[in-house]
């Protein structure tokens, strides 16, 4: 039980952070150059799922489908409609996520605004705001998605246990079963040592009233001689 109000007060707390947690403008190397990126840190969310999130993020918010180039390892979001960004045009959103650690990574966000270059803290400060509000709404969905993991992870350990009482209990009526059919067959049996102790008691007077019968004839052929 502490074990599990301890994991739970674990969740709490990471959730806080990562909706605390602030993205940190790079320069960072990219396909195009090195420009101004957004970093962000998620020390227990691997690449997998932070990309996964990201694709959904994009998709649902945005109606911006990602597209993978495997030769530069790059996300893109091609020509997304974000208003808060683009002011009135479209902007291509490039994201690299990177292994941090056993379990962790890094994801790497560049807003290219078209004619206005690459986003930048000092040169855009209002539109790095607001891609620092979409990257805060990003990490929420990512420890809202730790969370519904780790719960699914528990609900089928608490599955499992379920189970586990469950073979324990029809183990329980098999052998219950294997004493009530062992009762029974102690009281047969010692219903038949009863009827075998009589059995023998009759025999017994059969060969005594035999025996009798033989001492009778014998004592006849005595006196016979």
């Amino acid at each position: 039980m502490q074990r599990i109000i301890l994991l739970i007060t674990c969740l709490s707390i990471f959730a806080g952070a990562s909706l605390s947690a602030q993205s940190l403008p790079e320069r960072k190397t990219m396909s195009l150059g090195v420009y101004e990126a957004l970093v962000v840190d998620f020390p227990t969310a691997n690449e997998k799922l932070v990309v996964d999130v990201w694709e959904n993020f994009l998709k649902d918010a945005y109606d911006v489908r990602v597209k993978h180039n495997r030769k530069t390892k790059e996300y893109l979001g091609d020509d997304a409609n974000i208003a808060a960004l683009g002011l009135g045009n479209t902007v291509d959103i490039y994201v690299v996520v990177e292994e941090l650690g056993k379990e962790g990574s890094r994801f790497n966000m560049w807003v290219d605004l078209g004619t206005n270059g690459f986003m930048s803290a000092t040169q855009h400060p209002e539109r790095y705001l607001e891609a620092e509000k979409i990257v805060m709404q990003f990490q929420q969905l990512v420890a809202k998605e730790l969370v519904r993991l780790d719960l699914e992870e528990q609900e089928k350990a608490l599955s499992d246990l379920r189970t586990d009482l469950k073979k324990l209990e029809t183990a329980k009526q098999r052998l219950e079963d294997d004493i009530k059919r062992a009762e029974e067959a102690i009281q047969k049996a010692r219903e038949g040592i009863s009827q075998n102790e009589a059995d023998q008691k009759a025999a017994n007077e059969r060969i005594e009233t035999q025996q009798r019968v033989v001492e009778e004839i014998q004592r006849r052929l005595e006196e016979m001689k």
